[in-house]
């Protein structure tokens, strides 16, 4: 069975943290740096912050989560469902 790569570990629990409730719309996220140390403490595995960068990202382009140049990255108001 493939190991799912990091960043794609990070979308996951930042998806399930938002479905769950935990973080609501217009909840902003920790800067990546400091987003990575918390998932590597957690999960006891390397999490770098392009990794976590990437995930956001990915997460921007689906509607997941808002963000600006320079600004904090939020959770979507209008975010999906599922």
């Amino acid at each position: 069975m493939p190991v799912m790569p990091v960043y794609r570990r990070v979308i996951e629990d930042i998806k399930s943290k938002i479905l769950s409730g935990q973080w609501e719309p217009g909840y902003e996220l920790p800067p990546p740096g400091t987003l990575a140390a918390t998932y590597a403490a957690e999960w006891g595995v390397g999490v770098s912050g392009p990794s976590v960068r990437k995930a956001t990202d990915m997460l921007q382009e689906t509607g997941w989560l808002v963000g600006r140049q320079g600004v904090a990255v939020s959770v979507s108001p209008n975010h999906p469902i599922g």
